[in-house]
This record gives structure tokens, C-alpha cells and sequence, in this order.
């Protein structure tokens, strides 16, 4: 997979009840046909289980994989998308005599 590169970027998103890893990657050169091999998908999702249970329920949270073959590591990247609810009283008065 590395086939030159110095690193290959990996994105994964998650929503509602679902979420999915990209099948391509792209590369610091920005090539994005990167085939994702079936092996490292599934390791991406031990990763996500093992760390962030739950990354693609409700509002979800989404994140990407860094593959360096320079110095052989690879980093997460993740964001927590969380939902707010807050209540302002826009406009109030009066109706009493």
C-alpha cells in the first residue's frame, strides 16, 4: 500500500446507527485511489470498537488514519460530534391588567 508514499490518510465517519470506513485512501501527493486492503479495514474497525465504542451512533463522530511509512506509526485523528439542546426566552411580556 505505501508504494512510495510517506504516508496514506484513511477517513472514517460515523451517523444515526451506522458508520463506514472510505475504501480509498489518499496520499501526501493527494492521490486518492489508494485501495484500502480488506485486512487494514478491519484493523481501522478493532481500533474504533477498542477505543471509541459507539463513534457511529446518534450524532456520531468521524475521524481519519494516518499510515506514516517514514517512521512506521500510525495516528488517529477523531472528532466526538455531540448534540446541544439550549433554551432562550426570545421575547416576554405582560398580559395582565
Amino acid at each position: 500500500m505505501s508504494e512510495g508514499y510517506k504516508f496514506v490518510k484513511v477517513d472514517y465517519s460515523g451517523g444515526g446507527d451506522s458508520g463506514y470506513i472510505e475504501s480509498n485512501g489518499y496520499t501526501d501527493d493527494g492521490d486518492v485511489n489508494i485501495q484500502i486492503p480488506a485486512g487494514l479495514e478491519d484493523y481501522i474497525y478493532q481500533i474504533l470498537e477498542s477505543n471509541y465504542g459507539g463513534w457511529e451512533i446518534n450524532e456520531g463522530s468521524d475521524g481519519v488514519f494516518i499510515f506514516n511509512f517514514n517512521d512506521s506509526t500510525v495516528t488517529l485523528e477523531h472528532t466526538y460530534n455531540t448534540e446541544e439542546n439550549q433554551t432562550d426566552t426570545l421575547y416576554e411580556e405582560s398580559f395582565a391588567k
